[in-house]
This record gives C-alpha cells, sequence and structure tokens, in this order.
C-alpha cells in the first residue's frame, strides 16, 4: 500500500509529488532508503505500468519529515535482489477508516502481472 495525499494535511506530502487515490500504483522513493526501490527496479516497474495500459504515480518523501519505511532495504540486502517497493494508493493508512479507489485493485494486480511476466 501507499499513502495518498490527506487534503486535510496536504503540507505532509511532497507539493510536487501528489498522490491520487484513484492515479494509479505507487512507486515509493525514499533518500534516507526507507524504501528498497533501486535504478533498475524502477524503470522495470515503470515499463510494466506502460505494458499494462496502468497509469503509475511515484511516491517521493518530504526530506525533512520522517518516515516510515518497508521491509524491503532488509530483505534485498540479505538476498541481493533487485526490489521494488510499490502500492495501491490509500487514504488514512493505519486508520479505521482506510479508503482506496474501486479502480486500483485491478490496476495493480494488471501492473504485478506485466511486472512478474517474463522477458
Amino acid at each position: 500500500m501507499a499513502h495518498a495525499t490527506h487534503p486535510n494535511y496536504p503540507e505532509r506530502h511532497e507539493p510536487q509529488h501528489p498522490i491520487a487515490v484513484d492515479g494509479g500504483p505507487v512507486l515509493k522513493v525514499n533518500t534516507s532508503l526507507r524504501y528498497a526501490t533501486d535504478s533498475l527496479g524502477a524503470a522495470t516497474f515503470a515499463l510494466a505500468c506502460e505494458q499494462a495500459g496502468v497509469p503509475m504515480q511515484r511516491y517521493v518523501v518530504r526530506s525533512d519529515l520522517p518516515s516510515g519505511g518497508t521491509v524491503g532495504p532488509m530483505t534485498a540486502a540479505i538476498t541481493g535482489a533487485t526490489t521494488v517497493d510499490f502500492g495501491a494508493p490509500i487514504l488514512s493508512m493505519h486508520s479505521s477508516r482506510e479508503l482506496c479507489a474501486a479502480v486500483e485493485p485491478a490496476r495493480y494486480a494488471a501492473a504485478l502481472a506485466a511486472f512478474l511476466a517474463p522477458l
């Protein structure tokens, strides 16, 4: 999953990279390496979204704010595998009232299928 830009707290998000709830899967990048996305993985995922006809968004954490992370960096370090952190955009993650656009599960599945398809 990925945090969508919350309309009540837009200042908590990178202004040049707003994330829409219905904007397509989100490729997550962090300058502090809290996500494991590397350049090869990012390019491969972007190409997969293009081939699947799915719009893609890029989540970039504001570098002046702390952020969470994923198990991706630890997994990549242990396995040495190219790793991509991406997710479906949702509003109010970790809340009892999370919100995801109805179209996003199908987009996410199409992007993932294209990403995992043999070359």
